[in-house]
Protein backbone atom coordinates (compact mmCIF):
# COMPACT_ATOMS: atom_id res chain seq x y z
CA UNK A 1 0.00 0.00 0.00
CA UNK A 2 1.61 3.37 -0.92
CA UNK A 3 2.31 5.45 1.95
CA UNK A 4 0.18 7.99 1.07
CA UNK A 5 -2.59 6.06 1.84
CA UNK A 6 -2.03 5.14 5.36
CA UNK A 7 -3.57 7.28 8.19
CA UNK A 8 -0.99 9.60 9.72
CA UNK A 9 0.32 7.34 12.68
CA UNK A 10 0.88 4.34 10.64
CA UNK A 11 2.43 6.90 7.76
CA UNK A 12 5.04 7.99 10.00
CA UNK A 13 5.65 4.72 11.01
CA UNK A 14 6.30 3.60 7.57
CA UNK A 15 8.41 6.53 6.45
CA UNK A 16 10.87 5.61 9.40
CA UNK A 17 10.77 2.22 8.72
CA UNK A 18 11.78 2.67 4.88
CA UNK A 19 14.27 5.58 6.11
CA UNK A 20 15.76 2.94 8.84
CA UNK A 21 16.13 0.59 5.80
CA UNK A 22 17.37 2.58 3.20
CA UNK A 23 20.56 4.06 6.28
CA UNK A 24 20.79 0.57 7.29
CA UNK A 25 19.95 1.00 10.78
CA UNK A 26 19.51 -1.22 13.65
CA UNK A 27 16.53 0.19 14.69
CA UNK A 28 14.99 3.06 13.69
CA UNK A 29 11.75 5.16 16.98
CA UNK A 30 9.34 7.49 15.99
CA UNK A 31 7.21 9.77 18.43
CA UNK A 32 3.75 10.22 17.22
CA UNK A 33 2.93 11.72 20.11
CA UNK A 34 1.21 8.38 21.72
CA UNK A 35 -0.97 8.73 19.68
CA UNK A 36 -1.82 5.57 17.32
CA UNK A 37 -4.64 3.53 15.79
CA UNK A 38 -5.75 2.04 18.85
CA UNK A 39 -4.94 4.66 21.29
CA UNK A 40 -8.15 5.61 23.11
CA UNK A 41 -9.01 9.63 22.96
CA UNK A 42 -9.66 9.18 27.29
CA UNK A 43 -9.81 6.58 29.86
CA UNK A 44 -11.95 5.93 33.23
CA UNK A 45 -11.09 3.14 35.95
CA UNK A 46 -14.18 1.92 37.86
CA UNK A 47 -14.10 2.02 40.80
CA UNK A 48 -12.75 5.49 41.29
CA UNK A 49 -12.91 5.66 44.56
CA UNK A 50 -12.43 2.48 46.89
CA UNK A 51 -11.88 1.52 49.86
CA UNK A 52 -9.87 -2.01 51.47
CA UNK A 53 -9.33 -3.06 54.49
CA UNK A 54 -5.33 -4.66 54.49
CA UNK A 55 -4.62 -7.95 53.00
CA UNK A 56 -8.34 -7.52 50.47
CA UNK A 57 -8.29 -7.87 47.04
CA UNK A 58 -10.20 -5.94 44.56
CA UNK A 59 -10.34 -6.06 40.13
CA UNK A 60 -10.46 -2.51 38.30
CA UNK A 61 -11.76 -2.16 35.45
CA UNK A 62 -10.30 0.31 33.10
CA UNK A 63 -12.90 1.83 30.09
CA UNK A 64 -11.60 3.17 27.03
CA UNK A 65 -13.41 5.54 24.85
CA UNK A 66 -12.79 7.73 21.54
CA UNK A 67 -13.40 11.27 20.22
CA UNK A 68 -16.84 10.99 20.11
CA UNK A 69 -17.23 9.12 23.88
CA UNK A 70 -18.32 6.07 22.47
CA UNK A 71 -16.70 2.87 23.87
CA UNK A 72 -13.66 2.27 22.19
CA UNK A 73 -10.35 -0.81 21.83
CA UNK A 74 -8.50 -0.16 25.14
CA UNK A 75 -5.02 -1.29 23.11
CA UNK A 76 -2.55 -1.82 25.64
CA UNK A 77 -2.94 -0.74 29.34
CA UNK A 78 -0.25 -0.16 31.70
CA UNK A 79 -1.17 -0.14 35.15
CA UNK A 80 0.92 1.60 37.72
CA UNK A 81 0.55 2.35 41.89
CA UNK A 82 2.07 5.77 43.22
CA UNK A 83 2.76 3.55 46.26
CA UNK A 84 3.05 -0.23 46.52
CA UNK A 85 3.52 -0.24 50.55
CA UNK A 86 -0.23 0.69 50.43
CA UNK A 87 -1.60 -0.93 47.55
CA UNK A 88 0.11 -3.19 44.18
CA UNK A 89 -1.95 -3.64 40.95
CA UNK A 90 -0.83 -5.74 38.46
CA UNK A 91 -0.89 -6.04 34.51
CA UNK A 92 -4.89 -7.04 34.94
CA UNK A 93 -5.85 -4.42 36.92
CA UNK A 94 -5.93 -6.63 40.59
CA UNK A 95 -5.30 -4.40 43.06
CA UNK A 96 -4.02 -6.17 46.14
CA UNK A 97 -3.84 -4.18 49.71
CA UNK A 98 -0.85 -4.29 51.25
CA UNK A 99 -1.15 -1.54 54.40
CA UNK A 100 -3.22 1.74 55.90
CA UNK A 101 -2.68 4.52 53.56
CA UNK A 102 -3.61 5.96 50.78
CA UNK A 103 -2.28 5.77 47.13
CA UNK A 104 -3.51 6.54 43.35
CA UNK A 105 -3.64 4.21 41.01
CA UNK A 106 -3.08 5.05 37.44
CA UNK A 107 -4.11 3.22 34.07
CA UNK A 108 -2.08 4.60 30.90
CA UNK A 109 -2.30 4.07 27.23
CA UNK A 110 -0.12 5.48 25.31
CA UNK A 111 -0.24 9.29 26.56
CA UNK A 112 -3.89 9.25 27.63
CA UNK A 113 -4.04 8.27 31.47
CA UNK A 114 -6.75 7.70 33.85
CA UNK A 115 -6.51 7.21 38.19
CA UNK A 116 -8.27 6.44 40.58
CA UNK A 117 -7.99 6.39 44.53
CA UNK A 118 -7.26 3.78 46.82
CA UNK A 119 -7.92 4.27 50.38
CA UNK A 120 -6.65 0.96 53.10
CA UNK A 121 -7.63 0.82 56.51
CA UNK A 122 -6.07 -1.62 58.62
CA UNK A 123 -7.80 -5.29 58.95
CA UNK A 124 -9.67 -5.51 62.68
CA UNK A 125 -11.16 -8.31 63.11
CA UNK A 126 -14.71 -8.18 65.36
CA UNK A 127 -16.06 -12.12 65.99
CA UNK A 128 -14.36 -15.58 65.91
CA UNK A 129 -16.42 -18.52 65.67
CA UNK A 130 -14.21 -22.33 66.36
CA UNK A 131 -15.48 -25.43 65.08
CA UNK A 132 -13.87 -29.02 66.31
CA UNK A 133 -10.60 -28.71 63.96
CA UNK A 134 -10.60 -24.99 62.31
CA UNK A 135 -11.45 -21.46 63.31
CA UNK A 136 -13.12 -18.70 61.03
CA UNK A 137 -12.85 -14.44 61.94
CA UNK A 138 -14.79 -11.89 60.46
CA UNK A 139 -13.43 -8.38 60.24
CA UNK A 140 -14.84 -4.98 60.39
CA UNK A 141 -15.50 -4.43 56.50
CA UNK A 142 -17.37 -7.73 56.92
CA UNK A 143 -14.88 -9.94 55.34
CA UNK A 144 -14.48 -13.78 56.71
CA UNK A 145 -11.25 -15.56 57.02
CA UNK A 146 -10.61 -19.29 58.03
CA UNK A 147 -7.69 -21.33 59.32
CA UNK A 148 -7.39 -24.89 60.20
CA UNK A 149 -8.64 -28.14 58.96
CA UNK A 150 -10.14 -28.03 55.75
CA UNK A 151 -12.34 -31.42 55.86
CA UNK A 152 -15.57 -31.22 53.96
CA UNK A 153 -14.20 -27.79 52.77
CA UNK A 154 -14.99 -26.21 56.36
CA UNK A 155 -12.54 -22.95 55.36
CA UNK A 156 -15.19 -21.96 53.33
CA UNK A 157 -12.25 -21.36 50.35
CA UNK A 158 -12.76 -24.04 47.91
CA UNK A 159 -9.30 -25.51 48.83
CA UNK A 160 -6.39 -25.69 51.24
CA UNK A 161 -2.97 -24.71 50.10
CA UNK A 162 -1.36 -26.94 53.14
CA UNK A 163 -1.73 -30.35 54.79
CA UNK A 164 -1.46 -30.87 58.59
CA UNK A 165 -1.80 -33.91 60.99
CA UNK A 166 -1.91 -37.34 61.02
CA UNK A 167 -3.48 -38.86 58.95
CA UNK A 168 -2.67 -36.00 56.45
CA UNK A 169 -5.58 -33.37 55.67
CA UNK A 170 -5.95 -30.59 53.69
CA UNK A 171 -5.95 -27.46 56.01
CA UNK A 172 -4.02 -23.72 56.12
CA UNK A 173 -1.98 -22.86 59.24
CA UNK A 174 -2.74 -19.45 58.11
CA UNK A 175 -6.24 -17.44 57.28
CA UNK A 176 -7.07 -17.53 54.03
CA UNK A 177 -10.12 -16.12 52.99
CA UNK A 178 -13.66 -17.27 52.61
CA UNK A 179 -15.04 -17.29 48.75
CA UNK A 180 -18.33 -15.11 49.85
CA UNK A 181 -19.91 -13.04 47.15
CA UNK A 182 -21.47 -10.54 49.76
CA UNK A 183 -20.19 -9.21 53.25
CA UNK A 184 -21.38 -10.87 56.31
CA UNK A 185 -22.15 -9.51 59.97
CA UNK A 186 -22.43 -12.70 61.74
CA UNK A 187 -20.82 -16.02 61.43
CA UNK A 188 -20.57 -19.13 63.79
CA UNK A 189 -19.03 -22.53 63.49
CA UNK A 190 -19.89 -26.37 64.27
CA UNK A 191 -18.37 -29.32 63.69
CA UNK A 192 -16.55 -29.36 60.03
CA UNK A 193 -18.70 -26.31 58.88
CA UNK A 194 -18.95 -22.83 59.00
CA UNK A 195 -22.22 -20.42 58.48
CA UNK A 196 -22.26 -16.43 58.22
CA UNK A 197 -25.09 -13.54 57.88
CA UNK A 198 -24.82 -11.50 55.31
CA UNK A 199 -26.07 -7.87 55.63
CA UNK A 200 -28.95 -8.59 54.18
CA UNK A 201 -30.43 -11.19 56.94
CA UNK A 202 -29.59 -14.23 54.48
CA UNK A 203 -27.66 -17.25 55.92
CA UNK A 204 -24.97 -19.19 54.00
CA UNK A 205 -23.14 -21.79 54.98
CA UNK A 206 -20.17 -24.16 53.96
CA UNK A 207 -18.06 -27.11 55.08
CA UNK A 208 -19.70 -30.97 55.68
CA UNK A 209 -23.36 -31.39 55.18
CA UNK A 210 -24.22 -35.00 55.53
CA UNK A 211 -26.39 -33.89 58.90
CA UNK A 212 -27.97 -31.13 57.48
CA UNK A 213 -25.75 -28.17 58.83
CA UNK A 214 -25.64 -26.59 55.79
CA UNK A 215 -29.13 -26.43 54.80
CA UNK A 216 -29.86 -25.37 51.03
CA UNK A 217 -31.79 -28.65 50.59
CA UNK A 218 -29.27 -30.61 50.58
CA UNK A 219 -27.21 -32.84 52.61
CA UNK A 220 -23.72 -32.32 50.10
CA UNK A 221 -20.78 -30.76 51.08
CA UNK A 222 -19.89 -27.33 49.78
CA UNK A 223 -16.32 -25.77 49.54
CA UNK A 224 -17.82 -22.17 49.12
CA UNK A 225 -20.80 -20.48 51.36
CA UNK A 226 -24.40 -21.81 49.84
CA UNK A 227 -27.74 -20.29 50.56
CA UNK A 228 -29.23 -21.83 53.69
CA UNK A 229 -32.69 -20.39 53.02
CA UNK A 230 -34.28 -17.26 51.54
CA UNK A 231 -35.18 -16.44 54.29
CA UNK A 232 -33.70 -13.39 56.16
CA UNK A 233 -32.96 -13.91 59.74
CA UNK A 234 -32.02 -11.46 62.48
CA UNK A 235 -30.09 -13.71 65.40
CA UNK A 236 -28.50 -16.74 64.37
CA UNK A 237 -26.89 -19.10 66.26
CA UNK A 238 -24.34 -22.41 64.96
CA UNK A 239 -22.39 -24.96 66.77
CA UNK A 240 -21.93 -29.09 66.82
CA UNK A 241 -24.87 -30.17 64.29
CA UNK A 242 -27.35 -27.75 64.07
CA UNK A 243 -27.91 -23.85 63.68
CA UNK A 244 -30.91 -22.36 64.94
CA UNK A 245 -32.16 -18.71 64.24
CA UNK A 246 -34.95 -16.29 64.44
CA UNK A 247 -36.69 -14.51 61.48
CA UNK A 248 -37.80 -11.33 61.23
CA UNK A 249 -40.89 -11.90 62.23
CA UNK A 250 -39.81 -13.72 66.11
CA UNK A 251 -40.49 -16.94 65.05
CA UNK A 252 -37.30 -19.43 65.39
CA UNK A 253 -36.52 -21.83 63.02
CA UNK A 254 -33.49 -24.75 63.18
CA UNK A 255 -32.35 -26.99 60.85
CA UNK A 256 -29.18 -30.08 61.08
CA UNK A 257 -29.19 -33.00 63.25
CA UNK A 258 -32.00 -33.32 65.80
CA UNK A 259 -31.08 -36.87 67.08
CA UNK A 260 -32.48 -35.71 70.33
CA UNK A 261 -34.97 -32.83 69.64
CA UNK A 262 -32.40 -30.15 69.44
CA UNK A 263 -34.35 -28.92 66.43
CA UNK A 264 -37.35 -27.81 68.43
CA UNK A 265 -39.67 -30.15 66.88
CA UNK A 266 -40.96 -33.67 67.88
CA UNK A 267 -40.78 -35.27 64.22
CA UNK A 268 -38.60 -34.21 61.00
CA UNK A 269 -39.58 -35.73 57.53
CA UNK A 270 -36.03 -36.37 56.41
CA UNK A 271 -33.28 -38.50 57.82
CA UNK A 272 -29.31 -37.89 57.69
CA UNK A 273 -26.19 -40.57 57.91
CA UNK A 274 -23.09 -40.10 60.29
CA UNK A 275 -25.05 -38.99 63.54
CA UNK A 276 -23.68 -41.26 65.79
CA UNK A 277 -21.83 -44.49 66.07
CA UNK A 278 -24.10 -47.21 65.18
CA UNK A 279 -24.30 -46.31 62.14
CA UNK A 280 -27.82 -46.01 61.63
CA UNK A 281 -30.08 -42.58 59.78
CA UNK A 282 -31.37 -40.24 62.56
CA UNK A 283 -34.41 -37.38 62.06
CA UNK A 284 -32.69 -34.09 60.44
CA UNK A 285 -33.72 -31.12 58.00
CA UNK A 286 -31.74 -29.94 55.11
CA UNK A 287 -34.26 -26.57 55.60
CA UNK A 288 -35.00 -24.36 58.70
CA UNK A 289 -38.13 -25.94 60.55
CA UNK A 290 -39.90 -23.63 63.13
CA UNK A 291 -40.24 -25.14 66.69
CA UNK A 292 -43.53 -26.72 68.06
CA UNK A 293 -43.64 -24.60 70.83
CA UNK A 294 -42.46 -21.14 70.51
CA UNK A 295 -42.63 -18.63 73.32
CA UNK A 296 -40.57 -15.82 71.56
CA UNK A 297 -36.73 -15.67 72.02
CA UNK A 298 -34.48 -12.82 71.50
CA UNK A 299 -31.22 -14.43 71.52
CA UNK A 300 -30.16 -17.96 70.93
CA UNK A 301 -27.22 -20.40 71.77
CA UNK A 302 -26.14 -23.46 70.37
CA UNK A 303 -24.11 -26.50 70.96
CA UNK A 304 -24.79 -30.18 71.56
CA UNK A 305 -28.54 -28.99 72.62
CA UNK A 306 -30.22 -25.28 71.88
CA UNK A 307 -31.21 -22.66 74.76
CA UNK A 308 -33.27 -19.22 74.26
CA UNK A 309 -33.29 -16.17 76.18
CA UNK A 310 -36.71 -14.30 75.66
CA UNK A 311 -37.12 -10.18 75.91
CA UNK A 312 -37.90 -10.45 79.83
CA UNK A 313 -34.72 -12.85 80.35
CA UNK A 314 -35.77 -16.02 80.81
CA UNK A 315 -33.90 -19.27 79.51
CA UNK A 316 -35.45 -21.93 78.43
CA UNK A 317 -33.58 -25.01 76.59
CA UNK A 318 -34.66 -28.03 74.70
CA UNK A 319 -32.79 -31.35 73.26
CA UNK A 320 -30.95 -33.92 75.16
CA UNK A 321 -31.27 -33.48 79.39
CA UNK A 322 -29.01 -36.53 80.04
CA UNK A 323 -26.51 -34.68 82.21
CA UNK A 324 -29.23 -31.98 83.19
CA UNK A 325 -28.15 -29.35 80.78
CA UNK A 326 -31.94 -28.17 79.73
CA UNK A 327 -31.56 -26.95 83.78
CA UNK A 328 -35.07 -28.03 84.38
CA UNK A 329 -37.27 -31.03 84.62
CA UNK A 330 -38.47 -32.17 80.96
CA UNK A 331 -41.87 -34.23 80.51
CA UNK A 332 -41.96 -37.79 78.78
CA UNK A 333 -42.46 -37.11 74.90
CA UNK A 334 -40.99 -38.10 71.66
CA UNK A 335 -37.65 -36.20 70.95
CA UNK A 336 -35.82 -37.40 68.03
CA UNK A 337 -34.03 -40.93 68.26
CA UNK A 338 -32.50 -39.88 71.89
CA UNK A 339 -32.47 -41.68 74.81
CA UNK A 340 -34.56 -39.95 77.41
CA UNK A 341 -34.64 -37.82 79.16
CA UNK A 342 -34.54 -34.90 76.52
CA UNK A 343 -37.12 -32.40 75.65
CA UNK A 344 -38.35 -30.91 72.06
CA UNK A 345 -40.04 -28.22 73.42
CA UNK A 346 -38.10 -25.73 74.73
CA UNK A 347 -38.06 -25.73 78.93
CA UNK A 348 -38.00 -23.30 81.21
CA UNK A 349 -34.62 -23.22 83.49
CA UNK A 350 -35.57 -23.76 86.78
CA UNK A 351 -34.50 -20.75 89.66
CA UNK A 352 -36.05 -17.92 88.03
CA UNK A 353 -33.06 -16.54 87.55
CA UNK A 354 -33.23 -13.43 84.59
CA UNK A 355 -30.65 -13.73 82.20
CA UNK A 356 -28.66 -11.21 79.59
CA UNK A 357 -26.86 -13.99 77.49
CA UNK A 358 -26.16 -17.68 78.07
CA UNK A 359 -23.08 -20.16 76.56
CA UNK A 360 -24.51 -24.16 75.30
CA UNK A 361 -21.74 -26.20 75.28
CA UNK A 362 -22.10 -29.78 74.54
CA UNK A 363 -23.59 -31.26 77.95
CA UNK A 364 -23.78 -27.96 79.44
CA UNK A 365 -24.77 -24.36 80.00
CA UNK A 366 -24.48 -21.50 81.12
CA UNK A 367 -25.70 -17.91 81.68
CA UNK A 368 -24.77 -14.45 83.15
CA UNK A 369 -27.66 -12.03 85.03
CA UNK A 370 -27.73 -8.73 84.49
CA UNK A 371 -25.99 -8.25 88.14
CA UNK A 372 -22.34 -10.63 86.39
CA UNK A 373 -23.00 -13.01 88.20
CA UNK A 374 -22.31 -16.54 86.25
CA UNK A 375 -24.52 -19.80 86.51
CA UNK A 376 -24.16 -23.18 85.28
CA UNK A 377 -25.38 -26.46 85.18
CA UNK A 378 -25.03 -30.09 82.93
CA UNK A 379 -22.36 -31.90 83.04
CA UNK A 380 -18.83 -30.94 85.16
CA UNK A 381 -17.20 -33.72 84.21
CA UNK A 382 -14.10 -31.67 83.33
CA UNK A 383 -15.40 -28.71 85.81
CA UNK A 384 -16.78 -26.63 83.20
CA UNK A 385 -19.73 -25.58 85.10
CA UNK A 386 -17.19 -23.97 87.49
CA UNK A 387 -17.41 -25.30 90.71
CA UNK A 388 -17.96 -28.45 92.27
CA UNK A 389 -20.99 -30.15 91.65
CA UNK A 390 -22.71 -32.42 94.03
CA UNK A 391 -24.87 -34.44 92.06
CA UNK A 392 -24.34 -37.15 89.44
CA UNK A 393 -25.66 -37.92 86.02
CA UNK A 394 -25.84 -41.08 83.59
CA UNK A 395 -22.60 -40.85 81.23
CA UNK A 396 -23.34 -44.40 79.48
CA UNK A 397 -23.02 -47.10 81.57
CA UNK A 398 -20.61 -44.91 84.03
CA UNK A 399 -21.87 -41.51 86.40
CA UNK A 400 -20.71 -37.93 85.53
CA UNK A 401 -20.81 -34.99 88.29
CA UNK A 402 -23.52 -32.69 87.05
CA UNK A 403 -25.69 -30.17 88.24
CA UNK A 404 -29.43 -30.20 87.05
CA UNK A 405 -30.28 -26.63 87.80
CA UNK A 406 -28.45 -23.01 87.98
CA UNK A 407 -25.33 -23.25 90.15
CA UNK A 408 -22.78 -20.51 90.43
CA UNK A 409 -19.63 -20.04 89.07
CA UNK A 410 -17.54 -19.99 92.21
CA UNK A 411 -14.65 -17.03 92.55
CA UNK A 412 -17.19 -13.83 92.77
CA UNK A 413 -16.45 -12.83 89.94
CA UNK A 414 -18.84 -10.45 87.63
CA UNK A 415 -18.41 -10.87 84.14
CA UNK A 416 -19.75 -8.80 81.17
CA UNK A 417 -19.94 -11.76 78.74
CA UNK A 418 -19.90 -15.33 78.61
CA UNK A 419 -19.11 -17.86 76.51
CA UNK A 420 -19.38 -21.98 76.13
CA UNK A 421 -17.27 -25.13 74.65
CA UNK A 422 -17.83 -28.37 74.07
CA UNK A 423 -16.25 -29.03 77.64
CA UNK A 424 -15.00 -25.58 78.89
CA UNK A 425 -16.03 -22.29 79.56
CA UNK A 426 -15.00 -18.92 79.52
CA UNK A 427 -16.01 -15.33 80.58
CA UNK A 428 -15.26 -11.90 79.88
CA UNK A 429 -14.96 -9.03 83.14
CA UNK A 430 -16.11 -5.36 81.79
CA UNK A 431 -12.76 -4.33 81.24
CA UNK A 432 -11.80 -7.68 78.55
CA UNK A 433 -10.31 -9.37 81.13
CA UNK A 434 -10.44 -13.03 80.08
CA UNK A 435 -11.07 -16.14 82.90
CA UNK A 436 -11.50 -19.83 81.60
CA UNK A 437 -12.06 -23.28 83.52
CA UNK A 438 -13.38 -26.76 82.95
CA UNK A 439 -11.22 -28.82 80.09
CA UNK A 440 -7.58 -28.13 79.57
CA UNK A 441 -5.83 -30.57 78.14
CA UNK A 442 -4.55 -29.46 74.98
CA UNK A 443 -4.28 -25.95 76.46
CA UNK A 444 -7.48 -24.55 75.79
CA UNK A 445 -7.82 -22.43 79.02
CA UNK A 446 -5.17 -20.11 78.09
CA UNK A 447 -3.48 -20.36 81.45
CA UNK A 448 -0.07 -22.11 80.72
CA UNK A 449 -1.20 -25.59 82.12
CA UNK A 450 -2.76 -28.50 80.78
CA UNK A 451 -4.87 -28.88 83.87
CA UNK A 452 -8.62 -29.31 84.35
CA UNK A 453 -9.80 -25.94 86.34
CA UNK A 454 -13.33 -26.06 88.02
CA UNK A 455 -12.99 -22.64 88.78
CA UNK A 456 -11.82 -18.95 86.78
CA UNK A 457 -8.23 -19.15 85.94
CA UNK A 458 -6.71 -16.03 84.00
CA UNK A 459 -6.24 -16.18 80.54
CA UNK A 460 -1.94 -15.56 80.72
CA UNK A 461 -0.67 -12.69 78.76
CA UNK A 462 -3.02 -9.44 79.87
CA UNK A 463 -4.67 -9.05 76.90
CA UNK A 464 -8.01 -7.50 76.52
CA UNK A 465 -10.66 -9.11 74.58
CA UNK A 466 -14.07 -8.12 73.26
CA UNK A 467 -15.02 -11.59 72.38
CA UNK A 468 -14.14 -14.88 72.60
CA UNK A 469 -15.15 -18.85 70.96
CA UNK A 470 -14.45 -22.12 72.35
CA UNK A 471 -13.83 -25.01 70.59
CA UNK A 472 -13.22 -28.96 70.93
CA UNK A 473 -9.68 -27.99 71.60
CA UNK A 474 -8.89 -24.79 71.04
CA UNK A 475 -10.06 -21.06 71.49
CA UNK A 476 -9.87 -17.77 69.93
CA UNK A 477 -10.44 -14.26 70.83
CA UNK A 478 -10.76 -10.65 69.19
CA UNK A 479 -8.85 -7.77 71.88
CA UNK A 480 -10.34 -4.47 71.86
CA UNK A 481 -7.57 -3.56 69.68
CA UNK A 482 -8.85 -6.30 66.70
CA UNK A 483 -6.55 -8.92 66.49
CA UNK A 484 -7.09 -12.27 66.96
CA UNK A 485 -5.35 -14.94 69.20
CA UNK A 486 -5.83 -18.27 70.10
CA UNK A 487 -4.33 -20.87 71.95
CA UNK A 488 -4.88 -24.65 73.01
CA UNK A 489 -4.52 -27.45 69.82
CA UNK A 490 -2.91 -26.39 66.85
CA UNK A 491 -2.29 -29.85 64.66
CA UNK A 492 -4.42 -29.00 62.32
CA UNK A 493 -2.92 -25.37 61.78
CA UNK A 494 -6.11 -24.20 64.29
CA UNK A 495 -4.61 -21.46 65.61
CA UNK A 496 -3.40 -19.68 62.78
CA UNK A 497 -0.32 -18.65 63.69
CA UNK A 498 1.28 -20.33 60.91
CA UNK A 499 2.36 -23.54 62.82
CA UNK A 500 1.26 -27.18 63.93
CA UNK A 501 1.99 -26.52 67.36
CA UNK A 502 -0.20 -26.44 70.28
CA UNK A 503 0.03 -23.17 72.79
CA UNK A 504 -0.76 -23.18 76.31
CA UNK A 505 -0.63 -19.41 76.02
CA UNK A 506 -2.49 -16.55 73.37
CA UNK A 507 -0.52 -16.36 70.18
CA UNK A 508 -1.39 -13.76 67.75
CA UNK A 509 -3.29 -15.05 64.36
CA UNK A 510 -0.95 -14.02 61.21
CA UNK A 511 -2.06 -11.28 59.35
CA UNK A 512 -4.25 -13.48 56.05
CA UNK A 513 -1.63 -14.84 53.46
CA UNK A 514 1.36 -14.37 55.68
CA UNK A 515 3.18 -17.19 57.75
Amino acid sequence: MPVKNLRPGQRLRAVCLLVGVTLGLAACTADDGGIGPDTPASLAITPGDLRLEAYDTARLVATAYDAGGRAAPTGNLRWSSTDTGVAAVDSTGMLTARGAGSAEVVVTAGRVRAAGRVTVVPLRFTLVAVGDHHACGLTAGGRVYCWGSNIGGALGAGSAPETCGQPYLPCSTVPVPVAAASAFDWIGAGTEYGCGRAKSGQVYCWGEGSRGALAGGSTEPSATPRLAAATPFRAVASGGLHSCAIEAGGSTACWGASFAGELGAASTAERCLGLSADGKAHPCSTRPVRLDDDPGFVALAVGGHSCGLSASGEARCWGSNAAGQLGGPVEPGTCGDGEPPCSARPVPVAGGLVFRSLGVGDRHTCGLTAGGTAYCWGSNLRGQLGAEATETCPLGQLTEPCARTPQPVSGGLAFARIFAGPAATCALTDAGRAYCWGANSDGQLGDGTTDDRVAPSPVAGNLLFAHLSIGAHTTCGVTLAGDAYCWGRGRWGELGDGSREDRLTPVPVSKPGRS
